[in-house]
Formats: structure tokens, C-alpha cells, sequence
């Protein structure tokens, strides 16, 4: 962030080579692509890479080969009726090939594919012999995934996008990634929690904006200047002190344990923020700020703090990370969903709660749905209208926002059940308009933790 954009020209050469592949790939009326072809069959419809050693091919055809390679490496499988994929040797769980339990022997495993733990009836997966066969962290990743279409065929998408589309950007981060040139700083699990708690706090967007570059070692202090190749003297400001760095500015701890709300944490923040205001006052206003003076800001801050917590905090949310992620949050796995019938204006019919691993909320939210559109056409309903306060699976259908392609069977069985009545409309609407079902689901959730067949 912040930074010049100036990119490794072999990585981002190879990058449009991918795609240029997948373009023809997906595109096979192109003439392009049906000389690709015939020449050589696309390796993606197989998902294996195949070797051209030995091969009399041209450089540009030896080099979309090479391309063709390097995407099968970034791809994932979708699973249709699972006859395509190896259960035990291609990556169909999240991206990645998921671990037998240790009482499978190679023997057993060797010629499963993912077919043999789909219920060919009903669609959904065979969790006795899924809870057999996987190891526990497989389990609930296999779980938590939408239930296979045995009505569609396998086929590989790009699992560095939410969208399983591969983009230049994507491919090329791919390409950073796997040379371990592109790991982001601060990865671990202990700073994701840190950066979670740090968005989440109620405070000035600035405040948080500044901690976070503090974390990232991107403040102008002179240390950092100078290995930017900066000539400049390194002695702080301040006092004096041969090197001014930022643990010599600041001298603080980034974790604590007080909590989100917590009135200590903001006196931290703003602390450092005054703090980093007065260094910057001397360095380029020639301004010398005592300690009195620099407490005196700090009281007028958290009065500003005071001010802003009193009044509404919508404009803050922009700095929030987004709903629709790549990534779960956490633990979420384990779900309820709820939802409640109303027959007339005056008048809430019954409803129902179910509970299961859910993979995220845009998947627990088209569930729901999906069981209304159920409830309503097993009683002969032919006009319904369905109430939700998610925006993004409103805006998901109605094709205007990124689709998930780890829900795509989902929405397609949800626009299948709303298309076999006369009407049906979905609305976004305010949470309180649906308490009863989310009163629902909180049922369903303290029968989910209280049952012991949950995974």
C-alpha cells in the first residue's frame, strides 16, 4: 500500500501469459484458441500437468504450455457428481487435498474418488464414512463445504479469487507467493487477531489508520528514511539520541488485554498520536511542544473521542474490512440458520431452525432462503416474498456483486426453487422487520451446541 507498483517483469510476463491461456481456455470459439487446441489439448480439462520435454514446439507455444502448468498448480476442483477427482490426490477441500485418518491405509485410499462420499440420492455428503476416513481438521472443512450438484460435472477453478476466476493481479501474487517473494509481514496468527481488534475498536479512523502503519514500520521516522536511501541525519529531534527510530519515539507495547471499549486503549492510541504530531511540529514547523502541551492535546483528543462516541458512527464503517471475503472468519463453522412464515399481514405462520458447519454467513443466509422457497412449494404456495437483512446475498443474485464460487451450487439451487413459482421476490430489509427467525435461529444454535453429534 502506498508503494511505487513497480513489479518483477518476468513474474508479470508469465502472469498474462496465464492469462492469455485461461482466456482461451473459456473462450473456445476464439480462432486463437481452437489453433491452441488441435494442437495440443488444453491440460485443463484433465487437471494434471503434462510434461513437453522432447516435444518440437514452437516459443510461444512452449511458453502458454509453461502458463497452462503454472495455472493447474493455482487451481482448485469444484465438485459437480465428484467423478473426476481423486479423493486422496487433488486439492477439491478449500484449495487444498485433504488428510486421511490414520486407520486408511494407501491400499484403501489409492482408488477413491470424491464420488464415493456423495450421497447420490439426496445430493449431500456421506458424513458417517466422511467422519471415517478424513482427519478431524478434514472433517470439518468437508462439512462446512455446500453440498455437491451430482447433476453437474468437476471442473477447475482459480483458487486465488473469490470468484475462481483468474485475474493478472491474482496470477501474479500466485507467482510471488510460491517463490516466498510475496508472504505478507505480520501473518501470524497472533497479529491477525491484533488487526481484527484493531479495525474494531470505536475510534477516529486516523488513530487506527496511524497504529496500523506503526505496525507495519511505515511512519517517516529518520531509521526508516535513511533505508529508504534517504540522506538525512539520524539523530532524533527530541533529545538528541544518535538514532530515531520508532520503539525510541514511542516506547510502547502493541497488545493489551483491557479490551475493545476499553478507555485505555484509546488513551494509548491518542497518546502515541500526539506524540508523533509533536515530533512533526519540531521537525518541519520548528515548534517546541513541552510535556504540559502535549497532555493538553491528549485531554482535547479524548474529549473529540467523547464527542464522536456520542454521536453516529456510520461514516467510521468504511474503514471496516468487508462482508464478502476470500477467507471465514475464525471458527466459523459451526451455524444455525432460522426462519418464519407470515400468512397474512397480521399474522406470523410457523418457521423452523436448522443448525450444520457452514463455510460463511452468505452461505447460513441463501440456506434460510432456500428453506422458505421448500416450506412454501411443499404447501402449494405459488407467490412468495422472502424478508432478509443480508445485502450481499440480495446483491449476489441480482448479479451485481463478486459470486462466490464456493457457493455457486447454492445460488443455483436457490434460483431454481424461486423460478418454479408463478412470483417470488427477495427483499432487503431492516434486522428488526425478521427478529422471529433470528429468535429461531438462536434456538437452533443452543441445539446444536447441546447435541453430540455435531462435528
Amino acid at each position: 500500500m502506498g508503494g511505487l507498483g513497480i513489479r518483477c517483469l518476468s513474474d508479470l510476463n508469465k502472469a498474462y501469459l496465464m492469462k492469455q491461456v485461461w482466456r482461451m481456455k473459456h473462450n473456445p470459439q476464439l480462432l486463437v484458441s481452437k489453433v491452441y487446441s488441435a494442437k495440443w489439448p488444453f491440460n485443463l480439462d484433465i487437471g494434471r500437468k503434462v510434461s513437453f520435454h522432447g516435444k518440437v514446439l514452437s516459443w510461444g507455444l512452449r511458453g502458454l504450455r509453461r502458463a497452462e502448468n503454472r495455472i493447474i498448480e493455482g487451481c482448485a476442483w469444484k465438485i459437480g457428481n465428484g467423478r473426476s477427482v481423486s479423493a486422496g490426490g487433488d486439492k477439491w477441500v478449500n484449495g487444498c487435498v485433504p488428510i486421511f485418518s490414520s486407520n486408511v491405509t494407501l491400499a484403501q485410499a489409492r482408488n477413491w474418488k470424491v464420488r464415493d462420499f456423495i450421497n447420490q440420492g439426496s445430493g449431500g455428503w456421506k458424513e458417517p464414512l466422511i467422519r471415517q476416513s478424513f482427519s478431524f481438521d478434514s472433517v470439518v472443512a468437508i462439512s462446512a463445504m455446500e453440498n455437491p450438484n451430482i447433476e453437474e460435472h468437476d471442473f477447475l477453478f482459480w483458487a486465488s479469487h473469490p470468484s475462481g476466476n483468474l485475474s493478472i493481479k491474482s496470477a501474479y501474487a500466485f507467482l510471488q507467493l510460491s517463490q516466498g517473494l510475496g508472504e505478507p509481514r505480520h501473518s501470524t496468527v497472533k497479529w491477525k487477531d491484533f488487526y481484527k481488534i484493531l479495525w474494531r475498536i470505536p475510534s477516529l479512523p486516523k488513530w487506527k489508520f496511524f497504529l496500523w502503519r506503526i505496525s507495519y514500520e511505515g511512519l517517516a521516522v529518520k531509521d526508516q528514511l535513511s533505508l529508504r536511501g534517504i540522506d538525512i541525519s539520524l539523530s532524533c529531534e527530541e533529545c538528541g539520541d544518535p538514532l530515531e527510530s520508532m520503539d525510541h519515539l514511542f516506547r510502547f507495547s502493541l497488545y493489551s488485554m483491557d479490551g475493545i471499549k476499553s478507555t485505555r486503549i484509546i488513551f494509548f492510541m491518542v497518546t502515541l498520536w500526539e506524540l508523533w504530531v509533536a515530533r512533526n511540529n519540531r521537525v518541519f514547523r520548528n515548534e517546541v511542544m513541552n510535556v504540559r502541551s502535549i497532555l493538553d492535546n491528549i485531554s482535547c483528543s479524548m474529549e473529540l473521542h467523547v464527542r464522536v462516541q456520542s454521536g453516529n458512527l456510520v461514516n467510521l464503517a468504511f474503514l471496516h474490512p468487508p462482508e464478502l471475503t476470500n477467507s471465514p472468519p475464525p471458527g466459523f463453522h459451526l451455524a444455525s440458520i432460522g426462519y418464519a412464515f407470515s400468512i397474512s399481514r397480521l399474522h406470523i405462520g410457523r418457521g423452523g431452525s436448522d443448525f450444520g458447519s457452514i463455510d460463511s454467513a452468505t452461505h447460513a443466509e441463501a440456506l434460510a432462503c432456500s428453506a422458505c422457497l421448500s416450506w412454501a412449494s411443499a404447501r402449494g404456495f405459488s407467490n412468495i416474498v422472502i424478508f432478509t437483512d443480508y445485502f450481499n446475498l440480495v446483491s449476489m443474485l441480482q448479479g451485481k456483486s463478486l459470486q462466490d464460487i464456493g457457493l455457486k451450487w447454492t445460488i443455483q439451487q436457490l434460483v431454481s426453487k424461486g423460478a418454479s413459482f408463478h412470483s417470488c421476490v427477495i427483499y432487503k430489509v431492516d434486522r428488526e422487520i425478521i427478529a422471529v427467525a433470528h429468535q429461531k435461529a438462536q434456538l437452533g444454535l443452543h441445539l446444536a451446541i447441546s447435541s453430540s453429534d455435531v462435528f
